[in-house]
């Protein structure tokens, strides 16, 4: 954006869309546990449009999807999402996006200890061989951050002494 401040509409490098280059920002197999606060904020004056943001395959657990419950989410792209958000039930469903589903409560998403950050999923969790490995085709992968039948502990966290 250069040297253009934020209220000047007029330059050489278009302020309304934020474009991610080549394949684009992709986020996926991910496993977003943020319940009390909103899963995006865009920050500034301006509405910019986000383009070639893509989410797909992953757990997404927040108080809702963005603070203004009529955002729709830009240009950003979603699917295939499990989301646990008791915000906007609309915006719920656009951030699960297209063979993605809405479920009621972090239980129904049946992970091993999320209360402990054990999010490993359990053998009848939605997120079993619920995944994709490519953005519009269905495979038999899992959904979320950690394979079923592998664990994950939360690393150690401050200054490391060695």
């Amino acid at each position: 954006m250069g040297a253009l401040k934020e209220h000047e509409m007029r330059g050489p490098v278009s302020k309304r869309f934020a474009f991610a280059p080549g394949a684009g920002f992709l986020a996926f197999n991910n496993t977003i546990f943020h319940e009390h606060g909103n899963f995006f904020n865009k920050p500034g004056p301006l509405e910019r449009e986000l383009v070639n943001f893509r989410f797909f395959n992953n757990i997404i657990v927040t108080a809702a999807f963005h603070k203004n419950a009529k955002y729709r989410g830009s240009l950003m792209e979603f699917y295939n999402n499990l989301v646990v958000s008791p915000g906007s039930a609309e915006q719920s469903k656009l951030l699960a996006g297209e063979g993605g589903s809405v479920l009621d409560s972090v239980e129904a998403l049946q992970l091993k200890a999320p209360a402990d950050y054990d999010f490993s999923p359990l053998e009848n969790s939605p997120a079993r061989n619920a995944g994709t490995t490519a953005i519009h085709p269905a495979s038999h992968a899992d959904i979320g951050a950690i394979p079923a039948g592998t664990s994950w502990k939360m690393p150690p966290v401050g200054p490391l002494t060695d």
